[in-house]
């Protein structure tokens, strides 16, 4: 056998999950190999040039947040999270369809008391409305407010937020944190949310946003894994898990390779697992899991435009179908052609299946109607990614049955954003994902394989 083939651990997939996973283990001396099918890491957050404008744009918008511990530590550890453009306190414009605006800021108090000021001086609430949802920011933060199996809407409902309420303040973030619609969500995955986030430290509500596209921030993971002992190998597509005596023993490419290792992390969406397992896994428990999960659409949307954009960052956008709206030129390190907006639609399910084109008409038509001063903005380009299986969908019923990072299988291990990491799809659920399976293997028996 080639030693030269022989790991401690194999990562199978080089999204985020991928990434922490490896990074962790190779800081504990371990090597390891990365597999990923593609020619590019980081999964879904990754950037590319747009040929036409020739600016860097992300294939999906990502605002981070300052309670995303771990992902911020793989930033930390490329050296890249000076590339990050970071909020000194929680500031997010609520603009309506009929030209209005408010304000969510939390700048007089840190930490959770400065999110409670800033809702009680929301504009668009009743006194009522603001009284009711400071005290249930109140029983949240204290762990009175119980979500069981509730949907998202159902709980608010129980804790006395009117509807109002939930369609202005509550609504834009479970869009933007679970991408799912209130009455779909699991409430205990939204009370994460507001208790780590919103509700959290000094820091943690802060936003965080890339001032270089998403590849950038993770480009020089490959290096980094060299210089510690470790291969990263893209364009390398898994066929299958080799098994011996119903343990992992190695991996077979589609290019014909084979590398050995006892332990292994498949990193992967839960089909692409059943296809390169489905020979030896299907009278294990976990393998019928796999079927469980549905997904969520985001539809990402770049519109470049002929005429300045007021003086902002980003902000939620309300009564329209377009929900979040990030002006570029505001924040991003390198000069862009022209202006340049990214929106987005969370749960996007009613316009998944239409043109690109009307989505962008239609995307560019909601946002002069909530910013009136560019009424008379023409579209220059546009450019709309639709990502139909973006995340999974959080429903009471499926955050009940996540899938562990373990498996039945001694050795054979799983990490991705959809795992049980009792957190939403995002960059820090992935992170978390990736960490619980490098220090499963830590753990387990079978970390390091045998050079004999």
């Amino acid at each position: 056998m080639n030693n030269d083939n022989i790991f401690d651990c194999i990562v199978i997939g080089a999204g985020v999950s991928g990434i922490q996973s490896a990074l962790l283990l190779a800081q504990h001396n371990k090597r390891v190999l990365l597999l990923e099918s593609t020619l590019y890491i980081g999964g879904r957050a990754r950037s590319f040039i747009d040929k036409q404008s020739g600016d860097c744009i992300d294939n999906g918008q990502h605002a981070l947040m300052g309670c995303y511990t771990h992902f911020l530590n793989i930033l930390s550890a490329l050296k890249t999270d000076s590339l990050l453009h970071r909020q000194s306190h929680l500031s997010v414009p609520f603009m309506y369809s009929d030209g209005h605006s408010d304000i969510l800021k939390a700048d007089v108090f840190p930490g959770a008391l400065g999110v409670a000021f800033g809702i009680m001086n929301l504009k668009k609430l009743s006194l009522s409305e603001k009284i009711s949802a400071l005290y249930f920011a109140i029983r949240i933060r204290l762990g009175f407010a119980k979500s069981g199996s509730l949907t998202a809407f159902e709980f608010l409902l129980s804790e006395n937020q009117s509807a109002h309420c939930i369609d202005i303040l509550w609504t834009p973030i479970i869009l933007a944190t679970l991408n799912g619609h209130p009455k779909e969500v699991a409430a205990s995955l939204f009370v994460q949310v507001l208790t780590l986030a919103f509700l959290g430290k000094k820091d943690a509500s802060t936003l965080i946003l890339p001032k270089v596209g998403l590849s950038d921030l993770l480009s020089p993971f490959p290096d980094w894994l060299a210089k510690h002992n470790g291969i990263c190998k893209l364009g390398e597509l898994v066929e299958e898990v080799v098994f011996k005596d119903k343990k992992p023993s190695a991996v077979l490419t589609k290019s014909g390779e084979i590398y050995h290792s006892n332990s292994i992390i498949m990193a992967i969406p839960p089909k692409s697992i059943k296809r390169i397992i489905h020979k030896e896994c299907k009278e294990y428990t976990f393998y019928e899991a796999l079927d469980q999960y549905t997904f969520s659409p985001i539809i990402s949307v770049y519109l470049w435009i002929d005429v300045e954009f007021p003086n902002i960052e980003f902000a939620a956008l309300l009564g329209t179908n377009t929900q979040w709206v990030f002006h570029k030129n505001a924040f991003m390190q390198n000069n862009l052609s022209s202006t340049l907006l990214s929106c987005t639609v969370s749960a996007g399910n009613n316009s998944i299946d239409d043109e690109g084109t009307s989505i962008a008409i239609q995307c560019l038509q909601e946002i002069k109607l909530c910013f009136p001063s560019i009424k008379h903005a023409k579209l220059l380009h546009w450019k709309v990614i639709k990502e139909k299986q973006a995340t999974f969908l959080a429903t009471p019923e499926i955050e009940n049955k996540r899938h562990s990072t373990y498996t039945d299988i001694e050795g054979l291990f799983i990490a991705g954003d959809w795992t049980d990491t009792k957190l939403p799809a995002t960059l820090e659920g992935a992170a978390i994902s990736g960490y619980h399976a490098a220090n499963a293997v830590l753990a387990s028996k079978s970390t390091v394989f045998s050079h004999s």
